[in-house]
């Protein structure tokens, strides 16, 4: 499903001219209306990876009625503020989008040989299997936004994360989050430092927050990179299991919550019916 973000030219061609703001105040309202109406549920959980964890993160920030219940994100950085992963990216206004698509299909093909930037920044190269490897970079990227990619810079350089227009700052309202929060960190991610993955544990204001990190020292059989951390042959059955025990702790938590609220409004309206007139 194309999302409100991504318009359609009079040319049948889909135009990349979205914002940060726009996947955050556009897309992700549009993705939670329509997985709310498919399912019948009355509030989801956002299970996000990367900029797909700064998208939710952001859409509950913004907004009171989000339709969410709990959020878990997956290699999200709390801070930009990496020279190496940033800075260096610049497209001039004219062009539209970053052709990554192309550039990632290309590639794929001998994806295992190219063990230097931007693929060892975003692989492990020990951590996943050739074939899957070039599997995940054929399939994994979509054109980027020349607007976005241009924001993630002026991010980078500046050590912010804030709206295009500068009123709104994400990562101040973090602090007010209620929202039952997973935060996942890939133990061997070289697109920030791990302290830009902490910090965004400690900005979520939640009190109900968990911080996973996937790696060997944890007992598991990798230790994970930035996008290996999902696409890797192992990550069924190191790292999903660990999100979905979360997802069902956090289903329990959201049960007990609700029946504790239903017996106490039980309570004041029975209460309320036998108080003597």
């Amino acid at each position: 499903t194309i999302g409100r973000s991504h318009r359609v030219s009079r040319h049948g061609l889909t135009e990349h001219r979205a914002t940060f703001a726009d996947y955050a105040t556009l897309d992700a309202p549009a993705l939670v209306r329509t997985v709310l109406a498919a399912t019948g549920a009355t509030a989801a959980i956002w299970v996000g990876h990367s900029l797909g964890g700064h998208v939710g993160l952001a859409h509950a920030a913004r907004s009171s009625a989000s339709g969410l219940r709990a959020i878990a994100t997956l290699a999200t950085t709390g801070d930009f503020s990496n020279p190496t992963a940033l800075r260096p990216i610049a497209i001039p206004r004219f062009i539209a989008a970053f052709p990554t698509r192309l550039l990632a299909r290309l590639t794929a093909p001998i994806a295992n040989f190219l063990s230097f930037p931007p693929l060892s920044t975003l692989f492990n190269f020990a951590s996943i299997a050739p074939p899957c490897l070039r599997r995940a970079v054929f399939h994994m990227s979509e054109n980027l936004s020349a607007p976005l990619v241009n924001q993630l810079r002026q991010w980078s350089r500046s050590e912010t994360w804030d709206s295009l227009a500068g009123d709104f700052d994400y990562r101040a309202a973090l602090g007010a989050l209620t929202l039952p929060a997973f935060v996942g960190i890939a133990a061997c991610d070289r697109l920030f430092p791990a302290a830009a993955y902490e910090r965004l544990f400690d900005d979520i204001g939640s009190a109900h927050k968990t911080l996973a990190i996937f790696g060997r020292a944890e007992g598991l059989s990798r230790d994970y990179g930035h996008v290996d951390l999902l696409m890797s042959d192992s990550a069924p059955t190191d790292v999903y299991p660990r999100i979905a025990a979360w997802i069902e702790e956090e289903q329990g938590l959201h049960t007990v919550h609700t029946a504790r609220a239903s017996r106490t409004e039980g309570t004041k309206s029975s209460r309320e019916e036998t108080r003597p007139a």
